[in-house]
């Protein structure tokens, strides 16, 4: 059977705007700005039809098929799900995995069933884009064409031009942010939409840097553990050793995000990394594994930790046959249990 031709849908909507970080430290900026990405992610999905290969033949359809969903109604969980094809490996599995509890959380927030991204909707008509960076397997699109539709609940629909757009994103964002952006990479012959470097694009490092190395996002896996309860212990270790790598043993997506953004532009040491991983919500400097580890889904386990503080988890991914461990499932899992215990 042919693989299915990927054609620009008439409708896809502009991304929500970049959060911005409340820290200037390269890796807590990035980290917290995901965490409202994810935290937000029941605004993402795909409007499908049957089709059910993953990516897209160009880095153009996996954005604009990623971009199309804003503009269905309703979005549920299953509208989610399907949407995760446009979105890189450890992405997809997370959308996967709390696509109801992110379509829940978003719709309590409203009170009632069918508020909250039943209420919304943000499309765009015949947007385009221009290629403004990357690599090879890596594309950096920004939009620059089109027209956006905002739908919000009882506010009807408001049509912008792209500029204006543009203007308003400005404004709302102090000019922090002025385009619309998103990274690509590829995969097997594919290309997937990555949130975490889209993320990244807007975080306020300092500009000395330089342009971000965007050939660390298509570095290869290294090997990961054994087992989950080896990379949570492995990953512990090199926060606490001086001479440690920690950056190194997380999950593959996150590790080439930080070298491409972060340590290859000189931007923060190893060692500063370290100390941003000892502080707030992310401080596992005396932590140390306790108890049995609790399976979360095929290829996701939660690993227990003693000394961080009450029912404290890492979580672990297998990918390839090994275990890493990810900063993304643990710290998207700590705001969502957080936000369900505020609602329960």
């Amino acid at each position: 059977m042919s693989a299915p031709q990927d054609r620009p849908p008439a409708w896809s909507p502009l991304p929500p705007p970049p959060p911005t970080a409340r820290r200037g430290a390269g890796l807590v900026a990035g980290l917290i700005a995901l965490l409202l990405v994810f935290g937000s992610i029941g605004l993402v999905a795909a409007r499908q039809s049957g089709r059910s290969l993953s990516g897209a033949s160009s880095p153009e359809s996996a954005v604009t098929g990623l971009l199309a969903a804003l503009n269905h109604d309703p979005i549920d969980a299953a509208t989610l799900k399907r949407a995760s094809r446009w979105l890189t490996g450890e992405e997809r599995l997370l959308v996967q995995t709390d696509a109801d509890r992110f379509v829940q959380l978003a719709n309590a927030q409203n009170g009632a069933p069918g508020g909250g991204l039943a209420q919304f909707a943000l499309g765009a008509d015949a947007l385009g884009f221009r290629r403004v960076g990357g690599a090879d397997g890596v594309e950096v699109l920004e939009a620059v064409s089109g027209n956006v539709t905002v739908r919000a609940a009882g506010s009807g629909r408001l049509q912008l031009s792209l500029d204006e757009a543009r203007k308003r994103l400005a404004q709302q964002t102090h000019g922090a942010v002025s385009s619309i952006r998103a990274v690509t990479v590829e995969s097997g012959g594919r290309w997937y939409v990555s949130l975490l470097a889209s993320v990244l694009e807007y975080a306020p490092l300092p500009k000395s840097g330089g342009p971000p190395e965007y050939a660390q996002l298509a570095l290869p896996a290294r090997a990961g553990a054994a087992s989950p309860l080896e990379a949570v212990r492995g990953l512990i270790a090199a926060i606490s050793d001086p001479a440690g790598e920690p950056a190194d043993l997380l999950v593959p997506e996150e590790r080439n995000a930080l070298r491409a953004y972060v340590l290859e532009r000189g931007l923060s040491s190893t060692a500063e990394i370290r100390r941003l991983l000892r502080r707030d919500g992310f401080d596992f400097t005396s932590a140390r594994v306790e108890g049995s580890t609790e399976t979360i889904a095929p290829g996701i386990a939660a690993v227990p930790l003693a000394g961080v503080g009450p029912n404290s988890t890492m979580v672990a991914i297998e990918r390839g046959g090994t275990w890493y461990a990810s900063m993304v499932f643990t710290v998207t899992d700590l705001l969502l249990t957080s936000a369900e215990r505020e609602h329960s």
